[in-house]
């Protein structure tokens, strides 16, 4: 593997870490709440349990804000720093990475950093 490809996989696991990590932690929560899911109707069970199990997933969750907050300042400076992509979408871009966060990661990832070696030819050049 070149340092290159080392690189396109290490931000790859930084784009899917947060999806990844809220995955597992919505797994952890069900998990505790896997007696009172569906027998207590007014929510004070699955309050209680909450309440029992709030520092572990406070923990999780923190990580994994942390982890999602390092991506999107990388994937943001990635992005505004790119000299061949018009401003426009630079702007676009930002805005989707903040409101989407954990699921624009990996879109960006792919579109931006596995394939921007790929040179794509313009179909309509009629249009640009």
């Amino acid at each position: 593997m070149t340092n290159s490809s080392n690189k396109i996989r290490n931000l790859g696991i930084l784009a899917f870490a947060p999806l990844f990590l809220f995955t597992l932690w919505l797994i952890f929560y069900f998990v505790i709440l896997k007696d009172v899911i569906g027998a207590d109707v007014n929510g004070s069970a699955a309050a209680a349990e909450t309440v029992k199990n709030y520092t572990p997933l406070f923990i999780l969750l923190g990580i994994n804000f942390i982890i999602a907050f390092i991506a999107f300042l990388y994937f943001l400076m990635n992005m505004w720093t790119r000299k061949n992509v018009p401003t426009g979408t630079k702007i676009v871009w930002v805005i989707f990475l903040a409101v989407f966060n954990i699921f624009a990661f990996p879109v960006y990832w792919a579109m931006h950093i596995k394939n921007d070696e790929v040179v794509r030819d313009n179909a309509s050049p009629s249009l640009s």
